[in-house]
């Protein structure tokens, strides 16, 4: 049954006429009495409430009077009939309850026959907490804040009114523009509206070919660009459909598994490993909780969760002190635990980044900024050349119209309408080899900025690190020192014990130590798969390397002494299975400055020797040893009592870099771009960490920002990675482009008037086929030559390598293949006005036009050579 509004309370003074008697339900018959009213002029009951009542409006819209009954409010079976007087007196009657403010202008929607309802009112979006309000109220506050019982929870039809109200559990994208929209949005970019403007002019001016060539050039860009946009729009909206979110929700007192959007805040939901919290949760309940929230906060080590009221003395919004509150998106790592949803979508704490991130506009990228710059000179070039035309004509008299027609067509001709198409495509190819490389790009000027970019700003967890603890040395307390190789939560690795006197006690008080790890532990390892928190993986998995699988369930555990961030240490109190004495033993780990006061004894060998002021200043000098070279420093200690511990020894866990990021570094620093390393670490760990990333030549500490842009490797050639990143500074026609232009323009074009000249030295004056024939497959041949020597502004084509490019080589064979057509196929010779060449001609031609490669060839070497010399060493970066 919907419970859809609120609901009134009636004044017991209150009398209301009916048509006809209540036919009321045996618990609240005896308190309501019904009488007839003689002076009405027809059956009248006045009704005298005797006990708490309610009003409502049914589905019908007729006033239904409900009172409380043994398992909550009930409406009595005949109470729809009972108010349905003529339309006059019903519409009367609400009229005077709404303006009395009694009855309420919402419906309770499919009364009927025995309905039950829960006392109290209906959600409301105004009862609402936030997430930072509900860690400072206790976990009863927040349930009778949000009206749900946590032993059953909210019922279903109560859900699907809240989701209604408040909405599902999801965070909702910006409305997408329709296709047609995206389609033409392509067509703003000013290089594109300038050749749209030479295509109209042309039209004008009754040049319908120029006008056909630009518009086709024109739909080629627009149209690869758009395709492009739109399978990577699409490829993302696949990815967010692969694994949608379920949950563990309690509701009518069984405890069901849904999609998390179908959440609402008063939900009470069950949390146990592996799971990720499906919204912003208020713990009413957590049994050695322990949640990663690396991808909300940042912080390696998963936070520890408590149900207890926190204190909010400042308006400062603490994610890391909210140690009540459950966030969407974390994963729990260890333990178990229950609350109730108090945030959902928008209004989640993770919601709030989102909204942040889509509020936050995407600025423009060099290449498009470089790509208006040159429209807009484009332009200005446009119509200088017009004007200066044109006052020179009128200057020499000649008519002004022939002098605009001619100025005119310089202009169209001067405008690149091949550029688009060459800088679309290119980028084009750059998005489909990400692609195959997994990495989708959704814009296609974003690619060009990655060759911009100078500086990384990388997190440390997780991104430079593997975000897994693993143990790498192992100190016991009477010296013994061994090191451990493999990574990961996994058997795979050793321990190599270094040089010492008795390398069997070196392994017995190594494996007792290890032992004590492995006891005082709640995480196990699954297939490769970590179930609970990194640091005590990183135990679990040093004592598989040592051959100890099963050490824990050699013990029974009495009882635990759980891990705070206060007193910094874990206890565990147990009884070996297998032993006749059952004699109760402790187990702990922790920090050595917090471990090493509760101890009075140290293993020494085989025996147990008094700890004095000396030992301890030892214990901890080998400590900070540790620490200083980026490790965690685990103690480990056993014995009798707490207060009576045998100190055993160091174990030293660090989270190892990810493979190949030291020479990706390296590469990135030679290339001249910076690297930041963004960490919350203590400034000696982050020093040790940096240095074996090559990140230590300086230091500056920074707090963890609030908002950073992560940029991460993309694979591929060293060589790309080597240069230099692009000046956003510099113009897209640079002194070196111009240079490069100028010297292979006039090359062709003193090339080309030679032979021209050369064709008519026997007297044609370049009339015959011979002489177009020659001038035009020169050209052709200059063309296909520049195209191979432009395949790089510094590294030489034989370098490069003549066939590592195959759509290049497929556009000049099919260029050369087009041009041997139009010299030796005759139909296109009487198009074309061309003649047959003889073997002779083709090897001048090729020959005379391999100089434009030969040339830059040259000039490519010496500038390599020049550079090379004033090579200097780079300079110091800093690590954050």
């Amino acid at each position: 049954m919907k419970n859809h509004n609120k609901y009134v309370k009636l004044p017991q003074d209150l009398d209301l006429s009916f048509h006809s008697d209540l036919d009321l339900l045996p618990d609240t018959a005896a308190d309501i009495d019904v009488e007839l009213d003689p002076a009405a002029d027809t059956d009248v009951a006045v009704l005298s409430v005797n006990v708490p009542a309610y009003l409502g409006l049914d589905e019908d819209d007729d006033v239904v009077i409900i009172a409380p009954g043994e398992e909550g409010l009930r409406v009595a079976s005949t109470a729809a009939e009972a108010v349905s007087t003529r339309k006059q007196q019903r519409k009367q009657l609400k009229n005077q309850l709404e303006q009395q403010q009694i009855l309420p202008k919402s419906k309770i929607c499919g009364l009927g026959s025995d309905s039950i309802f829960k006392t109290g009112l209906t959600l409301t979006p105004e009862m609402l907490l936030s997430t930072s309000e509900s860690s400072t109220h206790s976990a009863s506050e927040v349930a009778g804040r949000l009206q749900v019982d946590v032993r059953t929870g909210l019922k279903w039809t109560e859900a699907k009114y809240r989701a209604k109200i408040i909405g599902h559990n999801e965070l909702l994208l910006v409305a997408e523009d329709p296709t047609w929209k995206k389609y033409i949005e392509q067509f703003k970019n000013p290089l594109i509206l300038l050749l749209l403007g030479s295509a109209l002019v042309s039209v004008i001016m009754k040049q319908f070919d120029d006008a056909v060539s630009i518009t086709i050039a024109i739909l080629i860009v627009v149209t690869v660009a758009f395709i492009q946009e739109y399978r990577s729009e699409k490829s993302l909206e696949e990815l967010k459909k692969l694994v949608p979110p379920e949950c563990h929700c309690l509701r009518e007192g069984r405890l069901d598994t849904f999609l998390a959007r179908e959440l609402v805040p008063g939900d009470i939901v069950h949390l146990n490993v592996g799971d990720r919290v499906p919204a912003d949760v208020r713990l009413f309940e957590a049994v050695d909780l322990s949640i990663d929230e690396s991808s909300f906060t940042g912080e390696t080590e998963p936070a520890r969760k408590i149900t207890d009221v926190l204190l909010n003395n400042t308006n400062v919004k603490d994610h890391s002190n909210m140690k009540n509150i459950a966030f969407m998106g974390t994963l729990v790592r260890c333990g178990n635990g229950k609350g109730i949803v108090v945030s959902t979508g928008e209004r989640s704490e993770f919601g709030e980044v989102f909204k942040m991130m889509q509020a936050e506009e995407a600025p423009k990228t060099p290449l498009q900024k470089s790509m208006d710059i040159l429209g807009a000179q484009l332009s200005f070039y446009s119509f200088l050349i017009i004007g200066v035309i044109m006052l020179l004509g009128w200057l020499q008299g000649k008519p002004l119209s022939e002098m605009f027609n001619i100025s005119v067509s310089l202009a169209v001709a001067a405008i690149p309408e091949g550029l688009p198409i060459v800088v679309t495509v290119t980028l084009a190819l750059g998005v489909m080899r990400m692609a195959k490389r997994n990495s989708i790009v959704k814009k296609l000027p974003t690619v060009e900025t990655l060759g911009c970019v100078n500086v990384i700003c990388s997190d440390k967890t997780g991104t430079l690190t593997k975000n897994e603890m693993t143990a790498t040395i192992i100190i016991t307390s009477d010296g013994y020192m061994a090191d451990v190789t493999g990574a990961g939560y996994n058997d795979q690795g050793e321990i190599h014990i270094r040089h010492c006197n008795n390398v069997e006690m070196a392994k017995t008080n190594i494996t007792n130590l290890l032992e004590i790890g492995a006891v005082c532990n709640n995480a196990y390892i699954q297939n490769g798969t970590l179930l609970g928190q990194p640091t005590e993986g990183a135990l679990v998995a040093v004592a598989m390397k040592n051959g100890m699988y099963a050490t824990a369930e050699n013990y029974v555990r009495i009882q635990e002494y759980p891990f705070s961030s206060e007193q910094k240490m874990m206890a565990v109190k147990c009884i070996h299975k297998y032993n006749n004495n059952k004699e109760e033993i402790f187990f702990a780990k922790g920090a050595l400055e917090t471990l090493l006061p509760q101890c009075t004894k140290y293993q020494f060998g085989t025996q147990t020797v008094l700890l004095t002021k000396q030992n301890e200043a030892e214990f901890l000098a080998e400590a900070y040893e540790i620490g200083r070279k980026g490790l965690r420093v685990l103690a480990l200690a056993k014995g009798r009592s707490m207060q009576d511990l045998i100190y055993c020894g160091l174990v030293g866990i660090t989270d190892p870099p990810r493979p190949l990021v030291r020479e990706s570094i390296e590469m990135l620093m030679q290339s001249g771009v910076r690297v930041k390393m963004v960490t919350g670490d203590a400034q000696e760990t982050a020093l040790a960490i940096g240095s074996s990333i090559s990140l230590a030549n300086t230091t500056r500490t920074w707090k963890r920002p609030t908002k950073c842009k992560i940029i991460r490797r993309q694979s591929t050639a060293n060589d790309v990675l080597k240069q230099k990143p692009r000046n956003v500074k510099q113009p897209m026609i640079t002194k070196s482009v111009v240079v490069n232009v100028l010297l292979s323009a006039s090359i062709i074009v003193l090339g080309t008037l030679w032979v021209f000249q050369r064709e008519m030295a026997d007297g044609t004056l370049g009339k015959t086929k011979r002489d177009t024939t020659m001038t035009f497959t020169c050209f052709v041949f200059f063309d296909m030559f520049n195209a191979l020597s432009c395949r790089s502004q510094t590294k030489s084509v034989f370098t490069i390598g003549l066939t590592t490019n195959r759509m290049f080589l497929l556009a000049v064979a099919f260029s050369i293949i087009g041009q041997m057509l139009v010299v030796y196929f005759p139909p296109l010779q009487m198009v074309f006005q061309t003649e047959a060449l003889t073997p002779y001609d083709i090897f001048f031609l090729v020959s005379l036009t391999s100089s434009v490669l030969v040339v830059s060839e040259i000039k490519k070497w010496f500038e390599r050579t020049m550079e090379r010399k004033m090579y200097s060493s780079r300079s110091e970066l800093d690590f954050v």
